[in-house]
């Protein structure tokens, strides 16, 4: 009989020296990793080799997950390399017991099972033990499948997590960057991040020139584009800003390079003021701040959206800071029908119920001293660079040319917004005893105009 050969893995790949690393620290048992690699790096290369091995290493239930099924299938079930080789021809053949293309799933000789997921309806994805998991293109992912449903499933069978991905381009998903940010230093965690400048062949040769970016550039990929792809920035969108339209961009620039936007501590001698863009269905921003006698100082900063004024006052409760007042936008006033009621007063009884002084309004104010005021206020302002990350990178996509009356309300908009409102309002303390000092003055006069009280 002829002797059988013994199947070896991985099945004809031999790794870039850019991509042993993260293979050791996951062969090395690691259980978490985070790497944010460049468009075209290899990342599922690496991905449906690990998974594989983990299978053969270890029976169980291993899930290759994609922001959707489909992705899942045409990625990987159908997709090749670059050179046109199948991903699927990583998994040795003769350890195949099973494959189904309808349910996208692989079953090995060891009892192991490779199912390959979409994470666009999480709900679909409960009731598997899972042992481990790839989340290839996570920053696109819907996060509520990686929070509420693999996490949990991971803290029960303590198996391992690889998120391979690019930086989105979408401001709305900003939990690639969070996932990241958040695992920088911690203990039993890999983290890393290649750019084009990163990553070469078996020869030495760069895996993306530079002349190619050129060539991308001269086809029309924006500058923003090409830093997110291939340079794995996260804050690209300052390259939108500043070449596509930013309202605020430049003047974000000239505080940074003024040093204004760096560590701003929290000072408990004096009160936390907050300003909000209250949203139902959209987000609701809140920036808090504090007057200290020569500068004002924004410190922090929140948004999140689908939660009732009752959660972000509870959230300021569990903030370390003394508050003076919160102010919300004009338009909290209007009353609503049917119950002619408005919802200022609304949110004054829980702000009573939570120990909170009552609200304030913030002014009604025309779309270009909106804007004015808020370039104004950023020429003097000092803002804390890493409490409100998300918020400054809000300031940095808004395009007030984009929007109308009657356009929808984007997370930039909301986090603008709200920042407008504390611009319009916002002052030093010596600011504000110059302003008492000339109120004082104009009550002397016999008719004082709207114009001199709020141009003042």
């Amino acid at each position: 009989m002829p002797v059988k050969k013994p199947i070896s893995f991985p099945v004809n790949w031999h790794p870039y020296a850019y991509q042993v690393p993260l293979w050791n620290f996951l062969e090395g048992g690691g259980k978490r990793a985070v790497a944010v690699w460049h468009r075209r790096a290899g990342k599922d290369i690496v991905g449906i080799n690990w998974i594989t091995a983990a299978a053969l290493k270890d029976p169980g239930v291993y899930w290759y997950v994609f922001p959707t099924e489909e992705q899942a299938k045409t990625t990987i079930w159908d997709g090749m390399t670059l050179e046109g080789r199948p991903y699927l021809s990583y998994i040795p053949e003769g350890l195949i017991v099973s494959q189904s293309a309808s349910k996208l799933r692989i079953e090995l000789k060891n009892g192991s099972l490779i199912q390959f997921v979409g994470a666009s309806a999480p709900s679909r994805l409960r009731g598997a033990g899972i042992k481990g998991a790839v989340l290839s293109e996570y920053s696109f992912q819907n996060p509520k499948a990686f929070l509420a449903v693999i996490q949990p499933m991971m803290v029960r069978s303590n198996g391992w997590l690889l998120f391979l991905y690019t930086p989105s381009d979408d401001p709305k998903k900003p939990h690639g960057e969070d996932i990241y940010r958040k695992s920088l230093g911690r203990k039993g965690y890999f983290v890393e991040t290649l750019t084009i400048e990163d990553t070469f062949d078996h020869e030495g040769n760069p895996l993306v020139r530079v002349d190619q970016l050129e060539a991308l550039r001269a086809e029309g990929m924006t500058e923003a584009q090409v830093r997110r792809e291939f340079y794995c920035d996260f804050e690209a969108y300052k390259y939108t800003g500043i070449q596509e339209g930013s309202t605020f961009g430049a003047s974000l620039r000239e505080a940074e390079a003024e040093g204004r936007i760096a560590d701003v501590p929290y000072n408990p001698a004096y009160k936390v003021n907050t300003y909000w863009d209250v949203g139902i269905v959209d987000y609701t921003a809140i920036w808090f701040v504090q007057e200290t006698t020569e500068s004002v100082n924004v410190i922090d900063f929140f948004i999140s959206r689908g939660k009732d004024i009752e959660f972000y006052l509870n959230h300021l409760r569990f903030r370390p800071y003394v508050y003076g007042k919160n102010t919300l936008p004009h338009d909290m006033g209007r009353r609503q029908v049917p119950v002619l009621d408005t919802r200022l007063s609304q949110c004054n009884e829980l702000a009573k119920k939570l120990a909170f002084e009552p609200f304030h309004l913030g002014l009604r104010y025309q779309r270009e001293e909106m804007i004015g005021k808020a370039r104004e206020f950023l020429k003097s302002c000092r803002i804390d660079a890493q409490k409100c990350y998300s918020g400054i990178q809000g300031l940095y996509e808004f395009d007030a040319s984009k929007r109308t009356t009657h356009s929808s309300s984007t997370r930039a908009t909301d986090i603008a917004e709200a920042f407008c409102y504390m611009a319009m309002d916002a002052k030093t303390n010596a600011m504000r005893d110059r302003l008492s000092e000339g109120l004082r003055s104009l009550k002397s006069r016999r008719t004082v105009s709207e114009y001199d009280v709020l141009g003042f």
